[in-house]
């Protein structure tokens, strides 16, 4: 049963409630002005096992790790294995589906990830000039960009910027993003032209696009859990 202590209530100008999950069990709840707590709070009872599976994803995605030696992390899809070794000159190397990491940067695993994948994806500007050329496409800019939320996105300057992260998907998962944005550049929205453009060039999208549903979590570089010795 969720109690009044689990929830953050906030009054705001709106007609419903807006539930989000915040993590530790906690939810933040926006209810229109004057609405009761108790009113509040029953509402949610009533739709609790959806609510609980709502902070069931929250904790699911930002779950906090801190990369031990053995940990895999995902590369175009593929598990890769992180060692740490002392015996190199590198603060990382990538050999052989192994990221090699100097074992006295091991405190410093998140940064060294983030420039990892930062380093590994520019192949996908390198994979969106092949898409651009096989498919017909003009010419775009392309930008590298860590988000939070977008994958990509298509300015009306005629400009791609594609999400780091990205680097971790599948590669029909990343073929997919791209022809996604390239579409763009005929269909600036989400209209049934758009979606049949991306058909045309890829008839199962909906399979990737499903699979970033699903598994979009997985596409980033873990919170660390806690101060390390």
């Amino acid at each position: 049963m969720i109690e009044l202590k689990d929830i953050k209530l906030i009054h705001s100008r709106r007609r419903g409630l807006l539930i989000k999950a915040i993590g530790n069990g906690m939810l933040e709840v926006r209810a229109p002005l004057g609405t009761p707590a108790e009113e509040v709070l029953s509402k949610l009872n009533e739709f609790e096992a959806k609510i609980r599976k709502l902070q069931e994803n929250y904790e699911r995605k930002h779950q906090k790790h801190n990369y031990e030696d053995g940990s895999t992390v995902l590369l175009k899809g593929e598990q890769i294995a992180i060692s740490y070794v002392d015996n190199t000159p590198y603060a990382w190397r990538y050999a052989d589906k192994h990221l090699i990491i100097k074992s006295k940067y091991k405190a410093y695993i998140h940064s060294l990830l983030k420039d990892f994948y930062t380093e590994q994806a520019k192949s996908l500007i390198h994979r969106a000039l092949e898409l651009g050329l096989e498919h017909g496409f003009p010419k775009v800019r392309f930008s590298l960009r860590w988000n939070k939320s977008r994958w990509g996105s298509y300015s009306s300057r005629g400009a791609i910027s594609l999400n780091c992260a990205l680097i971790m998907a599948p590669q029909d998962v990343i073929d997919y993003v791209i022809i996604h944005e390239y579409c763009h550049a005929k269909h600036p929205n989400h209209s049934a032209a758009f979606w049949s453009c991306v058909e045309n060039l890829m008839p199962d999208f909906r399979i990737q696009y499903s699979w970033l549903k699903e598994h979009g979590h997985l596409l980033r570089i873990a919170e660390q859990s806690g101060t390390e010795d």
